[in-house]
């Protein structure tokens, strides 16, 4: 079986996105317009779950079959060992 890639991009809401709720209804409306058949989600290793069950619902919400994949990196400002000790681990992790 061969795999073709194809990497494009999303247009932002006119006033930009403050969640990943919105994040997840730009790449829904993006992935319905182009007909998208799966999208790999690149985050936090702390924000998968939360980012995956987000996206999840809005997808499902709309009837789309896009699957959905994630995967977790390491952030370089904070970590298991210090996350409380900043705004965006505190925002993040909690």
């Amino acid at each position: 079986m061969g795999l073709s890639n194809t990497f494009l991009g999303c247009k932002k809401q006119k006033n930009g996105v403050t969640s990943t709720l919105d994040e997840a209804i730009d790449v829904a409306n993006f992935c319905q317009s182009h007909f998208v058949s799966s999208i790999l989600i690149i985050t936090d290793k702390y924000h998968t779950k939360r980012a995956y069950h987000t996206f999840k619902k809005v997808f499902d919400s709309k009837n789309l079959g896009t699957k959905i994949y994630i995967i977790g990196i390491l952030n370089a400002t904070y970590n298991a060992t210090n996350w409380w000790k900043s705004e965006l681990g505190l925002k993040t992790i909690l």
